[in-house]
C-alpha cells in the first residue's frame, strides 16, 4: 500500500490558477498533476541548459590545451 503523501498548500495568482484548470482540462489531468507535469517539463529544460554549459566548458578547456 503506498504511503498517503500530506497535502501542499499552493498559492498562486488567479490568472495562473486559471490556466493550470484550463491545461487541466485539455490533458484530463488533476490541477495538482498538471502542475507536477508543468514543474517536471522545467526541470528537464534546466538539466538541458546545465549539460550544454557543461559540454560548452569541456569544449573550451580542450580548445584551450590544444592552442597551447
Amino acid at each position: 500500500m503506498k504511503a498517503k503523501k500530506p497535502p501542499f498548500g499552493l498559492r498562486m495568482p488567479e490568472d495562473v490558477k486559471e490556466w493550470v484548470t484550463r491545461q487541466a482540462r485539455e490533458n484530463m489531468r488533476s490541477q495538482n498533476a498538471e502542475i507536477v507535469m508543468a514543474l517536471k517539463e522545467k526541470m528537464d529544460r534546466s538539466a538541458d541548459i546545465t549539460i550544454s554549459e557543461q559540454r560548452a566548458d569541456e569544449a573550451r578547456v580542450k580548445q584551450g590545451r590544444e592552442t597551447h
